[in-house]
């Protein structure tokens, strides 16, 4: 038999604590009715949020989103959530769970199939005038001497590459001379983009020409430069 020690403590046996396992679904059910309340409110402001961009107010697309996140706990008082019970980690796994949800939504919604918000893009824009081989790059809004000689008119054959999110419906070129008369011809695609040939006189000084693209959806850009008589 052994002997306690003196001023040695009897140590209490060891107990297990009970499982409530009423409070643990309660806890878990919480917790997962929480993370769907939160989806769908997410995906319902980025809805609202998308409407809003599409009638030009992008600004207050965004601005909904920060106030989705004081709408949570009221969303969860009014599904008679006990938000008491909600620690720490609750808040922040819903928080972020809510705004990675209304982001991927609102991109989803503004662009194809749903819209498309980007104007197309024009890039790659050679020139080539009558008798050279090779195309030469234009930058934009650069000046590019028009070298006709004794001709009295020259073909100018711009080709250029548009692309888009879906599909580009129209191409033009629009010149201005110097007289202040304006004249456009439309561009055709081919294999190596959007082409158009515009004749021009030599006793005019020089030509303003625009490049004028539109989307599907009405969005247009344009590209613009400088050709000068030599």
């Amino acid at each position: 038999m052994v002997r306690k020690r003196e001023g040695e403590e009897e140590e209490a046996p060891f107990k297990v604590p009970e499982f409530d396992e009423r409070e643990f679904l309660t806890k878990e059910m919480g917790g997962a009715k929480a993370a769907v309340l939160t989806v769908f409110l997410a995906v319902g402001l980025a809805s609202a949020a998308a409407l809003l961009t599409y009638r030009g107010f992008g600004a207050a697309g965004g601005l909904l989103a920060v106030l989705g996140v004081f709408a949570l706990r009221p969303l969860f008082q009014a599904a008679r959530l006990d938000v008491g019970k909600l620690d720490w980690k609750s808040w922040a796994g819903n928080g972020v769970s809510y705004f990675l949800t209304f982001l991927a939504v609102w991109v989803l919604l503004l662009n194809p199939p749903f819209d498309d918000q980007i104007a197309p893009r024009i890039h790659s824009v050679k020139i080539r005038f009558e008798g050279q081989v090779n195309f030469t790059e234009i930058l934009v809004r650069s000046a590019q001497a028009l070298p006709l000689g004794s001709s009295l008119t020259v073909n100018l054959t711009i080709r250029m590459v548009a692309s888009d999110n879906e599909r580009v419906v129209r191409a033009v070129a629009n010149v201005t001379d110097s007289s202040g008369d304006t004249w456009s011809r439309p561009m055709t695609i081919g294999p190596d983009g959007y082409q158009g040939t515009l004749p021009l006189t030599r006793s005019l000084a020089d030509y303003q020409l625009r490049l004028w693209v539109q989307d599907a959806r009405g969005y247009e850009t344009t590209f613009t430069f400088t050709v000068l008589k030599a």
